[in-house]
Formats: structure tokens, C-alpha cells, sequence
């Protein structure tokens, strides 16, 4: 029973880390907050506030312009080329699969502070939402960054390719990864059950035949007799979970792929 409990842990690891493949986070860039009538090192501060509040949802992956300068830098030691401006960044974006970009400012009007953040969908090439925050002092706007952000993101649905096209007009991709887990599962359990355990039972089969008419015939011998007993003690030492245990496993996978089909299949 312990092989089949491994062969069924083992089995359910394989077909979840499959799932989890398949299931990747929308990546979101976040640009450094251009500065108006404020201090550089002012709107740096913001920008890094942003960026912090920003990691904190686990349903994104955020990535800064710190990160694509990082990424520029080493970029630049190999080919003696700098990367600082925009159309540069953006294309460091694009190539790390960002298809989100906040962006903004923060600046001065009069006696009050703006903070402006902007999300834009590069590929769809609109924005998809804007929020403005006032404050009359630099400080207390740092304390509106937390809700300026949540009120950028509540209720956007973020999706995590780069395609251009309605996902209602081509319909939903096939679950290939996950079709794949199950029919590896059920070819797993197929060959523990056919290479395995099958051969050991035939052979236990055949030799307990022998016997039995042997044994009517009144001609049966010690030999046959050890034989008879060496292949039952042979298949219940290991092969007889090796035959119930692959049949299980057969079934789970097939069962998994069946159901993931008829999922995607019946959604169309």
C-alpha cells in the first residue's frame, strides 16, 4: 500500500505543478513619477512609495524602471551602448512580457501637490484607468499613496498575455499542459501495471495451472510445488501493487484528461 500511496502523491504533485505552469501572474511596469515644480529627489521618494505599495498585491508581478535599468546596465557592458529613454525602457518592457504600465507624475499647482497615476494597455494602446490625488502638503500625500493605488487597480481584470484579440472571439486556449499531466499519468500507471505487475501475474497464473493439474494427476513434485510457491511470493512481493497500483493511476489519469476536455470543450 505504501508504493501506491507514493505513485498517487507523486501522480497529484505532477498534474498540480502542471496547473501551476499554466498559471502565470500579469505583469504590470511601473515607470518613475516625472517631477513638476517638485524636488527630483521628492518625486524619487514618491516613486519608491509606489513602487513598494505596488509589490505588496500578489496577484501581479511588478516590475520597475530600476529593474529595467538594472537589466539596461548589463545590457550596455556587453554592447558599450547606453539604454535611459523611454522608447528604450518600453521595449525592455515588451521583450520582459509586460503588457500593463502605470505611470505618472507628481507636480504643484498653486498651494496644493497632484499626484497623477495612469495604467495603459500597451497592447490594447488605451488607458484603462486614471486616478488624481491632491494633498496641500508633500508629506501627507505620501500617506495617500496606499488607497491612490487601490483605487487604480479595484476591479481590473489583468490578463497575462499579449494578445490583441477578444479571448470571447477566439475562445478560451487549449489546456495543452494540463492534457498533458493526465495523459502522462495514465501512461505512467499503463506501464507500472503492463511492464510490471501483468508479467509477474501471468507467470503466477501459469504456475498455479501447472500445479492444480498436477496435483489431480497425482504427479505433482517438490519442484513444481516450489515453483508454484516462488511466483506467488514473487507477485506479492512487489509486482501485485505495481499491477493494482498502475490500473489506479490509469484511471486517474485518464479520469483528469476526460474531465479537462470536456471543461474546455463544453465552455466553447
Amino acid at each position: 500500500m505504501r508504493f501506491i500511496s507514493v505513485c498517487l502523491v507523486f501522480a497529484m504533485a505532477f498534474v498540480f505543478h502542471g496547473q501551476a505552469m499554466a498559471k502565470e501572474k500579469p505583469r504590470v511596469l511601473f515607470l518613475d513619477l516625472t517631477a513638476a515644480l517638485v524636488k527630483p529627489e521628492e518625486a524619487k521618494i514618491l516613486t519608491d512609495m509606489v513602487s513598494a505599495e505596488l509589490g505588496q498585491y500578489d496577484e501581479y508581478e511588478a516590475i520597475t524602471s530600476t529593474d529595467l535599468r538594472q537589466m539596461a546596465a548589463l545590457e550596455a557592458e556587453k554592447q558599450s551602448v547606453g539604454c535611459s529613454d523611454s522608447s528604450c525602457l518600453a521595449e525592455l518592457a515588451g521583450a520582459m512580457g509586460a503588457r500593463y504600465v502605470i505611470f505618472g507624475s507628481v507636480g504643484k499647482l498653486g498651494e496644493k501637490f497632484i499626484l497623477t497615476l495612469n495604467l495603459f494597455d500597451s497592447v490594447e494602446a488605451k488607458a484603462v484607468s486614471r486616478n488624481v490625488v491632491k494633498a496641500k502638503e508633500l508629506g501627507a500625500m505620501s500617506d495617500k499613496v496606499p488607497s491612490a493605488l487601490s483605487e487604480l487597480l479595484r476591479g481590473k481584470k489583468l490578463r497575462n498575455d499579449m494578445a490583441t484579440a477578444d479571448p470571447a472571439e477566439e475562445g478560451r486556449p487549449f489546456p495543452v499542459v494540463r492534457v498533458l499531466s493526465g495523459s502522462a499519468l495514465a501512461a505512467v500507471g499503463a506501464g507500472l501495471a503492463l511492464g510490471w505487475g501483468l508479467p509477474a501475474y501471468n507467470l503466477m497464473v501459469t504456475e498455479q495451472s501447472n500445479y492444480d493439474a498436477a496435483n489431480a494427476a497425482g504427479t505433482l513434485t517438490e519442484t513444481q510445488h516450489n515453483a508454484t510457491r516462488a511466483a506467488n511470493d514473487a507477485f506479492n512481493a512487489g509486482p501485485v501493487f505495481g499491477l493494482y497500483g498502475g490500473v489506479v493511476l490509469t484511471a486517474v489519469g485518464v479520469g483528469y484528461t476526460a474531465w479537462v476536455l470536456a471543461d474546455h470543450f463544453g465552455e466553447e
